[in-house]
């Protein structure tokens, strides 16, 4: 490994990195690859692997005004990841699997199985101690794998061609190289970095890239939601004054056309256009079952907009007018316009948090009950199909 040693010398040299180097040692005390904890650069010896090429980078798009729709966007480690729902653990999973499971805080968390027994499996993952965060084993009983937090354990598969690269040899000398590190970063160097890295040999976190691509679309369903709420309101409140007085339910079933309106044109642009990206996942039946728990989450989301928009524009202005009031038709009016458009967009925010901020296992695939099929159905997966 003398040549891989002047490899790495040569790259600090180059770059002034001085990150901990961490060898890919053997049971026989063998050398096979370093990796540098600063960099996530690895040098493998030609004995066992050679860098993979790099592969191709996917631009972030987000679905137009959108954002529960997030389900469509493609991978940041590349559209060729598919995730099934794990229901037999013992005849799906071996050594050098990468696993991933939804935990309470909304959060995907990604380990790498070690090893496989007759009632648990052994996985490497980063985990919280009392001290600090470090990268551990950990072993799982079976009766525990059936749900995980908040969702059943999912396994990854990779086409062919990315498993004949990283031999699952390799995948678990990376991924107990990183044993006892404490380099720990929610966006640096997380539980994804670290399960897609010893897969892949590339350090990306396809959560973030949701993250982005979420919020980047939320920013513009806000601004969206602003002028047009602004709008309805304001006119509702105007007709309700000076043509229909007292009839307040006025605006809110404007709003709702409005809304539906919205989520109609948008979803059919949606479904028309974008799925026919070949950016975009359309094939897969589960991806279908997945979309239309987005869109279920996009109604919630606009249900939580016009029910926060009615209360703050109705019945809070109410409550401060018997507080505050009278006031002259004029100051009146601008209140109720303006307590509208807050509890719209306080409306719209909570929606986001609660029905697309968050992540939901609706959005990863099931195993298909026909297994033979499904494996004729799916050429993405590779030979190990469960």
């Amino acid at each position: 490994m003398d040549e891989e040693q002047q490899k790495i010398q040569q790259h600090h040299q180059k770059t002034g990195c001085r990150g901990d180097i961490k060898p890919y040692e053997t049971v026989d005390g063998g050398i096979h690859g370093f990796f540098c904890t600063c960099c996530k650069k690895e040098w493998l010896s030609a004995l066992i692997h050679v860098n993979p090429p790099p592969s191709t980078v996917h631009t972030p798009v987000s679905h137009h005004i959108v954002p529960s729709f997030w389900c469509l966007q493609t991978s940041d480690t590349g559209n060729y990841v598919s995730w099934k729902h794990i229901n037999e653990t013992s005849r799906v999973l071996e050594p050098g699997d990468h696993v991933a499971w939804l935990r309470i805080f909304s959060y995907w968390h990604h380990a790498i199985v070690e090893k496989v027994n007759d009632d648990s499996i052994e996985v490497i993952e980063w985990s919280s101690g009392r001290c600090s965060t470090h990268i551990h084993q950990s072993t799982m009983k079976y009766d525990l794998l059936a749900k995980c937090g908040w969702s059943f354990m999912y396994k990854a598969y990779y086409p062919q061609h990315v498993l004949d690269l990283n031999p699952k040899e390799l995948v678990l000398l990376r991924a107990r190289a990183r044993l006892d590190d404490t380099g720990y970063g929610p966006l640096k160097d997380n539980c994804e970095h670290f399960a897609t890295f010893c897969k892949t040999g590339e350090h990306r976190c396809n959560q973030l890239h949701q993250l982005r691509v979420t919020m980047r679309a939320w920013l513009r369903r806000f601004v969206t939601s602003l002028f047009h709420i602004a709008i309805i309101v304001s006119f509702s409140e105007v007709i309700e004054r000076y043509a229909m007085t007292g009839a307040d339910w006025l605006g809110v079933v404007l709003l709702i056309i409005s809304e539906m309106i919205y989520l109609a044109g948008f979803s059919y642009v949606v479904w028309r256009v974008d799925t026919r990206r070949q950016e975009f996942h359309k094939e897969d039946a589960s991806c279908t079952r997945a979309c239309r728990c987005a869109f279920v989450k996009a109604v919630l989301q606009s249900i939580t907009l016009v029910v926060f928009a009615a209360v703050f524009g109705v019945y809070l202005e109410r409550w401060i007018r018997e507080k505050r009031g009278p006031w002259s038709i004029v100051k009146e009016t601008g209140i109720q316009i303006g307590l509208g458009i807050l509890g719209g967009l306080v409306g719209n925010v909570l929606g986001f948090v609660f029905f697309s901020f968050f992540a939901y296992p609706c959005c990863r695939n099931e195993i298909l009950p026909d297994v033979e099929n499904a494996g004729q159905r799916d050429n993405t997966l590779g030979d190990d199909r469960i």
